[in-house]
């Protein structure tokens, strides 16, 4: 299976998908310093790549097989790498080759923006918003909801963590220049949405 899945899906997604140039320098001829960029030879780029598509697999796959049998975790560890994870890393993999090398953090940074984590706990643990000062922008997952159209609002208290750290949270959110609202849960906010949010704090009570 993976043979095949090399030989035919990688050669098209390689021409169709990626439309990969095979003379063109990778960074680590073209940038090639003897430090960070160095090229080396394709057994040791293959043990790289192996490794890092492989390393679940052994973890996932007995969990599955435990949970739904292993003809599910069979299935998974096979197709799922062929369909799944080869092309994820196979598409990381071009997209970092025609920025430098960068990792795809960087390259998301320079192409979507430099994004701020601010935390917003009380939906759920773990919960932040990304604000981009220069484009005035806020994006929260659900800790404030686009709903109904046009307007801020929250969740049911039954499915928050701590509403009342919630409310702090979006309190502090208003500490930050943003015009714009993109929520993950109803209808974004493309213009005033921090009149909309403030007109949402105005209800929480004191």
């Amino acid at each position: 299976m993976y043979v095949l899945g090399y030989r035919f899906y990688a050669r098209y997604l390689g021409a169709k998908i990626f439309r990969l140039d095979p003379t063109k320098l990778t960074p680590a001829h073209e940038l090639n310093d003897g430090v960070d960029y160095v090229p080396s030879r394709r057994s040791i780029l293959f043990g790289h790549h192996y490794a890092s598509i492989a390393g679940l697999a052994p973890m996932l796959g007995p969990a599955i097989a435990v949970i739904w049998g292993w003809l599910p975790a069979m299935l998974w560890v096979v197709l799922g790498t062929l369909f799944i994870g080869a092309v994820h890393d196979f598409g990381a993999l071009a997209v970092s080759m025609r920025n430098r090398g960068l990792s795809i953090g960087k390259v998301a940074e320079d192409l979507i923006g430099p994004l701020v984590v601010v935390g917003a706990p009380g939906k759920s643990p773990g919960e932040v918003a990304l604000h981009w000062s220069e484009r005035r922008l806020l994006i929260v997952g659900d800790a404030v909801i686009g709903n109904p159209p046009g307007c801020c609002g929250l969740l049911r208290e039954q499915v928050m963590d701590d509403p009342h750290r919630l409310r702090q949270s979006v309190r502090r959110l208003l500490d930050l220049d943003f015009d714009t609202l993109l929520v993950g849960d109803g209808q974004p906010i493309l213009e005033g949405a921090k009149a909309r949010l403030e007109e949402l704090v105005a209800t929480f009570p004191a």
